[in-house]
């Protein structure tokens, strides 16, 4: 549940969400750090990011995604051609944390004039090589050219559901073994991307969870509510509509376009 705190009469508001924190600051401009066209053209959109609403949403996700590559700590301008409002940063700053969870974000800022940003940066938490490592060390496990349960499995064996932190928020929990169910969902997903499978991390009531699309068709996973002792895989290769009757709750889907499974 988001809290939201004044301070020094409005002009800083701090919203913390989940475990993104966005600080946005009005009145006073800096001046940000400006990244070559070019170079930006050269950041890759991943499978959220393409669902994003228009080509302007798309520009500050490659923002984000390039900051985090290139560990840059200052704010990067935004060009004044590109238009978008600061209330639709949480679910760019959303997509780029679950397509890249190798960076584990941790947090963002913006700073807006008018009703459009003008200026953002997104810090993340250390242990990139170590965590690239460990997934190289899954993937040695299981081979080539695993079965999708495999994979399912191999994240299942790493992590135990517990909430230890803001890193049990992110892929990073594999360092302690212990997540909640967003650690569950990119790790997962992330695996996924990595043997070919299309996939998307979808959520509801607080909770995320995987569709992932197997021989042509979609299905919803949950590994966070199927890592129990006793492993009855209930949450396992299910329909949306399956999903929400084992849940108790239906999708709250953030961005358009994700896909439903039949």
């Amino acid at each position: 549940m988001a809290k939201s705190f004044k301070i020094c009469a409005a002009t800083i508001i701090l919203v913390v969400a989940g475990i993104f924190s966005g600080l946005f600051v009005s009145g006073k401009e800096k001046e940000g750090i400006k990244i070559p066209s070019y170079e930006l053209s050269q950041e890759p959109e991943r499978q959220h990011g393409r669902l994003l609403q228009d080509e302007d949403e798309r520009y500050i996700y490659k923002v984000f995604s390039y900051i985090l590559k290139n560990d840059i700590e200052g704010f990067v301008s935004i060009p004044e051609d590109v238009t978008v409002e600061p209330s639709r940063l949480n679910v760019i700053a959303r997509s780029v944390k679950e397509d890249f969870p190798e960076y584990a974000p941790d947090s963002y800022r913006y700073e807006y004039k008018g009703d459009s940003v003008v200026a953002v940066k997104m810090s993340s938490f250390a242990g990139r090589d170590k965590y690239l490592s460990m997934i190289e060390d899954i993937k040695e496990g299981l081979g080539p050219s695993p079965d999708f349960k495999e994979i399912y499995d191999a994240v299942l064996s790493v992590l135990s559901p517990k909430k230890d932190g803001p890193i049990s928020y992110t892929a990073y929990a594999i360092f302690d073994g212990i997540s909640v169910c967003d650690g569950y969902a990119m790790n997962l997903s992330y695996l996924a991307t990595l043997y070919g499978y299309d996939n998307y991390i979808v959520k509801g009531s607080n909770h995320a969870w995987n569709i992932v699309k197997i021989d042509g068709k979609w299905y919803e996973f949950d590994p966070t509510w199927d890592d129990d002792p006793v492993r009855e895989y209930k949450f396992y290769s299910c329909s949306t509509e399956k999903m929400a009757e084992l849940h108790g709750f239906e999708r709250e889907d953030m961005l358009e376009g994700l896909p439903i499974a039949r």
